[in-house]
């Protein structure tokens, strides 16, 4: 059977290219995202959460990998309580 995975990364704060991209993603027929890191520029929380309003928006099942930018300053805490463990 056919299975159609969409890879996203570096979306840092390019949220109108990202809100552009999930609705793209969302009418593709794709079955599974993961979005390779960086999703944050400065790994602040108004990046996450601006990031997770987009996120919240696919219409399929997502794996969010942390980046190093995500790691910057307490970027940590932010990605896991959002996504989960690091690793």
């Amino acid at each position: 059977t056919d299975f159609k995975i969409a890879l996203i990364s570096d979306t840092h704060n390019y949220y109108d290219e990202l809100h552009s991209l999930i609705s793209k993603i969302n009418n593709g027929g794709y079955d599974f995202v993961i979005v390779a890191g960086d999703i944050t520029n400065l790994g602040l929380v108004d990046e996450f959460l601006e990031f997770k309003k987009h996120y919240d928006k696919l219409s399929i099942p997502c794996l969010v990998v942390v980046g190093n930018h995500d790691l910057i300053t307490n970027g940590s805490i932010s990605f896991s309580r959002m996504f989960g463990e690091e690793d």
